[in-house]
C-alpha cells in the first residue's frame, strides 16, 4: 500500500513541476509517462522477485501449527516406525534412512543411506516404495505450539513419505488451547488497525486537502 501510494504521490509532484511555458509540454509528459511505467514495471519486479526469494527460501522446511511439542517427538518416531525407517541422532540432527532386512539367522538389519526401496503397507491407499535417506533439525516453539522441520538434506521420495505419514498422526497431539496465539494476535490485529487508520489519514490528508 505505501510504495504505490509514494509513487503516485511522486508522479503527481513531477507534473506539477513541468513548466507550462514550454513550446512543446507534451513531450516533457510523454517523458514522464515513460519514467512512470518504468518505475511501476521496476516496482512489480521486485515485489515478484522478492516473493520468488522467499518461497524458495522457505522450500526445505516443513511447519507444523496447533501441535503439542511434547507429544510431536512420540508422533514423528511413530511415523517413522510405521514407514519401517531407521533413524538417529547426531547432535541435533535426526539421520534418517531406509532399513532392509539383514542376515535372517541372527534377526540382524543392515541400514542402508542410499536409495534402497523398501515397500511398506499404507492402510488408507496402495503400498509405496520408501527410498532414499534425510537428515534434518526439529526446532520447537512452545510458547505457539509450533514446531519447524528443517530439511537440510533428502534423496529419493523420504520426505513426501514422512510427511504424508505425519499428516495421518499428527491428530494425537494436535492442542486445541493456546493462550499465547490469543494474545499475539490480538496484538497483530491491533497494529494492523492502527497502520490501516495511519494510512487513511494519510490518503484523504494528500488527495482531500482541507479548504481554506
Amino acid at each position: 500500500m505505501v510504495a504505490p501510494l509514494l509513487l503516485n504521490k511522486l508522479f503527481l509532484r513531477l507534473m506539477e513541476a513541468i513548466p507550462v511555458e514550454e513550446n512543446d509540454p507534451a513531450e516533457a509528459f510523454s517523458q514522464l509517462r515513460l519514467e512512470n511505467w518504468f518505475f511501476w514495471g521496476l516496482y512489480f519486479l521486485f515485489m515478484v522477485a522478492g516473493v520468488f526469494l522467499l518461497l524458495w527460501s522457505r522450500r526445505s522446511k516443513t511447519v507444523v501449527y496447533n501441535v503439542d511439542p511434547e507429544m510431536f517427538g512420540h508422533v514423528l518416531r511413530e511415523s517413522l516406525e510405521r514407514l519401517s525407517l531407521h533413524s538417529h541422532r547426531v547432535g541435533d540432527r535426526l539421520i534418517i534412512a531406509a532399513k532392509l532386512p539383514g542376515n535372517a539367522l541372527d534377526g540382524s538389519e543392515e541400514i542402508v543411506a542410499g536409495p534402497a526401496p523398501r515397500t511398506v503397507g499404507v492402510t488408507s491407499r496402495a503400498s509405496v516404495a520408501v527410498a532414499g535417506s534425510a537428515e534434518l533439525t526439529v526446532e520447537v516453539f512452545p510458547s505457539m505450539c509450533h514446531v519447524s522441520l528443517h530439511w537440510l538434506r533428502t534423496e529419493g521420495n523420504l520426505r513426501g513419505e514422512i510427511e504424508n505419514q505425519l499428516a495421518r498422526d499428527i491428530e494425537g497431539a494436535r492442542t486445541f488451547d493456546n493462550p499465547a496465539a490469543t494474545w499475539f494476535l490480538g496484538l497483530t490485529g491491533l497494529l494492523f488497525g492502527l497502520i490501516f487508520l495511519t494510512g487513511m489519514i494519510w490518503v484523504l490528508t494528500a488527495y482531500f486537502p482541507p479548504r481554506r
